[in-house]
């Protein structure tokens, strides 16, 4: 009798498990080219959506116009480090794209925290040097 109820008592333990679900990116991509720039909305979660444990996010970023990209997704604890590298051509531009991220295992939202680990572009102005002359 007493083997009968342990064994019951293991079955409700292991049925009553919770399972740990694996915080995961799914899917990434990149818009087409934004050739208006706003500097100052890099980083910022333009759209933001979460349904049945997945989460769809979409980031302001400022790339060079001729690249192409890989996600950075890094979960620690409690904390999402996401980003991209740039990789393929380079160009003598820079445009805007919307960064789109989606990630499942996620029950909820507010116990993340969202980081955008890529460096902000900033614009800088520069100045065109007069001509030198030079004397021989």
């Amino acid at each position: 009798m007493k083997s009968v109820f342990y064994i019951i008592l293991l079955v409700i333990i292991i049925s009553c498990k919770e399972d740990k679900i694996e915080v995961k990116l799914n899917a990434f991509e990149s818009s087409e080219c934004k050739k208006e720039i706003d500097y100052d909305l890099q980083g910022n979660i333009t759209k933001d959506f979460y349904e049945n444990g997945n989460l769809k996010l979409s980031i302001y970023g400022v790339a060079n116009c001729c690249s192409d990209f890989n996600p950075i997704f890094i979960v620690k604890n409690d904390t999402i480090d996401i980003g991209f590298k740039e990789f393929g051509r380079v160009c003598d531009c820079s445009c805007c794209y919307d960064f789109i991220y989606e990630i499942s295992g996620i029950k909820n939202i507010t116990e993340y925290h969202i980081n955008f680990i890529n460096s902000i572009i900033e614009i800088v102005e520069t100045e065109i040097a007069p001509e030198s002359s030079i004397s021989e």
